[in-house]
């Protein structure tokens, strides 16, 4: 694969750590150790990693039943995530009091990792085999989260809205391009 294959799955990997980098500004502003940063980081990144690769199981299983309509299906749902980050970015409230360890950080980091779940099933439901891509996000992830705690711990709220407006918008595009493509 050369770089024009590759870039939209680059880019796609960004757009998935904003959200990361988002829900990590919100922790950076509670009262978070370094300790904790460096955990919770770990735990996105590994659910960023798990979750693909399970929906590309049940994304390969939907595709052997509805073959003709896979492309159509995985980019909706990459539009429908997009559209769900760019929309729920509207609601800051939201970051009033999030769970850094224990259960609440495995609830956290799951309900942040969904949408690598959908990007797996897009990914199975096209037949690709992308374990290199799946590995990127999970690192990147990590990466987004840590330093989103870092900002967090200095910025305001408007950012973390800011950077997930531009995460649905990347995944907006990128479902829209394996629409018509």
């Amino acid at each position: 694969m050369d770089l024009v294959h590759i870039a939209p799955f680059l880019i796609m990997g960004i757009a998935l750590g904003m959200d990361v980098f988002s829900v990590s500004l919100g922790l950076g502003m509670n009262d978070i150790s370094l300790r904790q940063m460096v955990w919770v980081g770990i735990v996105f990144g590994m659910f960023h990693i798990v979750m693909p690769f399970i929906g590309m199981f049940f994304g390969n299983i939907l595709s052997q039943e509805i073959h003709m309509l896979t492309d159509l299906i995985g980019g909706l749902i990459l539009v429908g995530i997009g559209t769900h980050m760019f929309f729920s970015a509207m609601h800051p409230e939201r970051f009033t009091s999030v769970p850094s360890m224990g259960i609440g950080l495995l609830i956290l980091a799951l309900t942040v990792s969904i949408d690598s779940f959908s990007i797996g099933i897009s990914f199975g439901m096209v037949g690709m085999n992308v374990i290199w891509i799946i590995l990127y996000i999970g690192c990147l992830s990590t990466c987004l989260a840590w330093i989103g705690m870092l900002i967090g711990k200095k910025a305001t709220t408007f950012l973390g809205a800011y950077s997930e407006l531009l995460g649905g918008s990347i995944l907006v595009s990128f479902g829209i391009y394996i629409i018509f493509t």
